[in-house]
């Protein structure tokens, strides 16, 4: 009876094992809110502004078994390394978003990343990959819990901040050319 009783306990035990095991903390990035366009990269724009805010939306789709209580984000493999003082990143639920956390198996919910420029950020190129965690607390009824978490990184498109107070060469030359040009055509009719 006893031998018995113990095969039974250890099934038991090796059943709940298994269940733990095939929960899994899996989530997808997309574009869109049907979720049919994967999110390969943030683009924040071709030109950014020293001390100005710039905003993703981006939707994110559970794909695991377990519910996702809370985002984070953070940034890697940045380029140029300093690039990490001017920079401030932040992860937050849409404002107008209708779904809340826990986020439930297949559920999807609409985030805004944040990326804000620091005022005395140096003008130049910049990149990094954005890291997006899910994290999952469960906790079952007979008061035990785990957790877990899961990232994902997004890489972002190369972009270039606007020195805030430097002026456009480009434009510049461009104005002093065609005046060049404009001086010698009416100073050539003269002669």
């Amino acid at each position: 009876m006893k031998a018995l009783i113990f095969c039974v306990v250890v099934l038991l035990i090796s059943l709940a094992l298994i269940d733990e095991a095939h929960a899994s903390l899996v989530f997808s990035i997309y574009q869109d809110p049907f979720c049919t366009v994967p999110a390969s990269a943030i683009y924040w724009g071709s030109t950014l502004v020293p001390a100005q805010s710039y905003t993703q939306n981006i939707y994110v789709r559970n794909d695991g078994s377990e519910e996702i209580t809370a985002f984070t984000v953070a940034m890697a493999n940045t380029a140029p390394p300093n690039a990490i003082n001017y920079l401030t990143l932040a992860v937050g639920i849409a404002p107008n978003q209708t779904a809340i956390l826990p986020l439930e198996p297949q559920g999807v919910i609409e985030l805004t990343l944040t990326l804000a420029i620091a005022p005395d950020a140096p003008q130049g190129s910049f990149s990094f990959n954005i890291v997006l965690t899910a994290s999952s607390t469960t906790n079952d009824a007979g008061g035990g819990g785990g957790s877990g978490s899961y990232s994902q990184s997004l890489p972002m498109a190369t972009t270039t901040p606007a020195a805030s107070d430097s002026p456009n060469l480009n434009g510049f030359l461009f104005l002093v050319v065609i005046g060049v040009a404009v001086f010698l055509l009416i100073g050539g009719k003269k002669r």
